[in-house]
């Protein structure tokens, strides 16, 4: 853990205040912090992440489908289910703009869709 925020700390110095690169660390953090069960940590970094994206990124670019899918993860793990619904299916719009349907981060939306609608008792997915 120690490694990655001294990782973060030295990408926010080396680089300027609206580099997209300044998101990877946050989105490593947020790896390790859903890894280990801590969502409240994991939705921080990811949170951090997604709004240097959305400020440096075209709007639909993969790293940011791939963040949303992250925070998708988090809250449902936090029994959240209305806010990883709509994480998810912002992934999916994002991504569906620029990716084939047989590119991975598609793979990996579909995948967590599926467990949500098959896990989630009266999950509803509107996007089809």
């Amino acid at each position: 853990m120690v490694k990655y925020l001294r990782a973060k700390k030295i990408y926010d110095h080396s680089l300027p205040p609206g580099h997209p690169n300044r998101a990877l660390p946050r989105v490593n953090l947020g790896n390790v912090y859903l890894a280990a069960g801590q969502y409240d940590m994991a939705l921080e970094e990811y949170e951090s992440a997604l709004k240097l994206q959305e400020s440096s990124l075209p709007g639909d670019h993969p790293d940011i489908a791939r963040t949303l899918h992250n925070l998708a993860v988090v809250q449902a793990h936090r029994g959240n289910m209305e806010a990883a619904k709509e994480y998810l299916e912002r992934a999916e719009e994002t991504a569906g703009k620029t990716l084939s349907t047989k590119h991975p981060v598609m793979a990996l939306l579909g995948k967590t869709k599926n467990f949500m609608v098959e896990e989630v008792k009266d999950y509803v997915y509107t996007r089809h």
